[in-house]
Order: structure tokens, then sequence, then C-alpha cells
């Protein structure tokens, strides 16, 4: 079974909309649906924003179901000059760039007691994704952190620091559970913004275009994955 997360509810139901033979289970506050897509068991839901709300959901989502991968789907802001509004991003490494632990020596982005500062996406989910959506899709890093970015400085910053493409509030946290409970991930992104003065009105203008993007995508890769 492959669950499928998405921070908002707009970034889900497009895809609601395609599973066969859906069922509806209530954990906590949080409802998942379960059912057929492309031939695969899936289970998608709604993470809700920020680090907390995206690492409780994934742990709720691998204990409760019998889960082979996990594929998390959303929205970001572009901290690179070669992404346009609605560009994808396929992310190979994750990091978080509010975690500053530098004062104990450990590198900027990194959990104490971790070995890595970047957690690895899965080869095999990314190359169903690159093979599958060939027109502007980026392969890179993806940093994540408990802000919405909208400051050209604060973009400029998490570029230089962590080389990253573009910027969000929950893939490496997602990452992280993943990474614990040993099941491949890959973080799927459409770009909706450019993390600028002005991402929160080109965020909301774009919220749909992007959406139907990322579905778009979504169902290739789950017809085209094969597990592990």
């Amino acid at each position: 079974m492959i669950g499928i997360i998405g921070a908002m509810q707009e970034e889900i139901e497009l895809l609601k909309s395609k599973i066969i033979n859906i069922k509806e289970t209530k954990i906590y506050e949080n409802i998942y649906y379960s059912g057929i897509m492309n031939r695969k068991e899936i289970v998608i839901t709604k993470c809700g924003i920020g680090k907390v709300n995206a690492a409780f959901v994934t742990q709720t989502l691998i204990t409760n179901f019998n889960i082979s991968a996990i594929i998390n789907i959303g929205l970001s802001g572009s901290v690179s000059e070669e992404l346009n509004i609605g560009d994808i991003v396929i992310s190979n490494r994750l990091v978080y760039h509010d975690v500053d632990v530098t004062a104990f020596g450990y590198n900027l982005g990194q959990i104490p007691s971790f070995e890595n500062t970047f957690f690895e996406a899965d080869d095999e989910l990314i190359n169903s994704a690159k093979k599958n959506e060939k027109e502007d899709v980026h392969i890179g890093i993806i940093a994540t952190g408990d802000q919405f970015i909208n400051n050209l400085e604060k973009r400029r910053e998490i570029k230089e620091k962590f080389n990253a493409l573009c910027v969000e509030m929950e893939g490496a946290a997602i990452a992280h559970i993943c990474f614990l409970n040993k099941v491949p991930f890959v973080v799927i992104r459409s770009i909706s913004d450019k993390a600028s003065g002005e991402a929160d009105s080109q965020f909301e203008k774009n919220l749909k275009f992007a959406t139907e993007k990322l579905a778009k995508i979504l169902e290739k890769i789950i017809g085209d994955y094969n597990g592990i």
C-alpha cells in the first residue's frame, strides 16, 4: 500500500475523486481515504500545515496501514531562479532549514545524534516520478521549516546555505519519520510562488493550477511504482 500525504485539503481533493472503492477511516481527528488507484492500493490523507502535524500523521499512517512507501505532495516556494510557477520539484534530499545546533558542532540543519544532515529519498520513487513527467521537472534538495517564506533575504539565505531548489513546511518531517521507520519516500512539490514579498498572493493565485499538475503526475507514478 502506498501512502500519500498532502498538507491541505486542496492538495488531496482531486486525488480522492480518482480512488476506486474508497473507504474512510478516522484515526484521532484525521480521515484516511483508502482504495485503488491505477491498480495499486493507496491511502491518502491530509496532515495539516507544519512539521509536527506532518510527523504525527506520517507515524499514524505507518502504524495503522501496511505501508510500503510514502509520497508527500504539495505546493512550495521557489528559492532557485531556474524554477517557474508550476514547475515540479522531486526531492533527492530533504533538510530542515530552521534547525540550528551549530553551537555544539553540528552542521546547520542537522538533528543532534543523527549522522547525516539530509534525509535521502528513495531512488525508485525518484525515477518513477522523473520518467513520467519530463517537462519542467527538477530533482534536488527541498528545505523544510515552520515558516512561510515571503522574504527575499531569507529566500537567498536558504538557497546559499542548503543549495535548495524550493522551500515548504512538511517534507523533511515526513522524511524524518520515514527514515526512522525504514519506509521509502519521496517528496514532490509544485511551485506556487517565488518565496518573495508577493508569495502570499502568488500562492493563492496559483493554488488550483499547481495542485492539478501534482494530481496528474502522481497518478502516473502510482501506476509505475513496483515497490521494493
